[in-house]
């Protein structure tokens, strides 16, 4: 009996692998997620009150988490892959400073969310630390992000 739990058990392990979603466009805000019914693989926070069901896209080999409506729509998208680039060329793990440098504004802090600093380029650099100022060095940008809300002054794009 004790045999049969464990591998029905590592069965339903392995029947409920998360997939990721190969895109053959950059995935954009506002686009419908071609998942038709698909199960997703879990939820992702986009906010302090907010989340939305997940599923895992890849577009040129970098590694997405996209947020869905019931409409399938995108609403969200992070990524924490190292091997993504902002246009203005700033990666995972690039600080406050190389952010301001890149002409990032100053980051604005969401209550029960984070810390997070607009580009010119619509992404959004975001940290872990609430303060610019940390014990442990210069807050480092953890993932890139875009949500629905968040307006690019197009104005200040070269």
């Amino acid at each position: 009996m004790k045999r049969l739990l464990v591998a029905l058990t590592l069965l339903t392990a392995c029947g409920t692998t998360d997939t990721a979603y190969r895109l053959s466009a950059e995935p954009t805000l506002g686009a419908v997620l071609p998942t038709a019914n698909a199960p997703s693989s879990g939820f992702v926070v986009v906010g302090a009150e907010q989340t939305f069901p997940a599923y895992r896209i890849v577009f040129h080999d970098v590694e997405y988490v996209a947020g869905v409506d019931t409409l399938h729509r995108i609403r969200f998208i992070e990524t924490t892959d190292a091997g993504f680039r902002t246009r203005e060329g700033l990666r995972v793990g690039a600080t406050l400073d190389d952010v301001l440098a890149a002409g990032g504004r100053p980051p604005v802090y969401e209550a029960g969310w984070g810390r997070w600093s607009l580009l010119q380029s619509g992404w959004c650099a975001f940290f872990a630390a609430p303060s610019a100022t940390d014990v442990l060095g210069p807050p480092q940008v953890l993932s890139y992000f875009r949500r629905e809300g968040i307006r690019v002054d197009q104005s200040r794009i070269q």
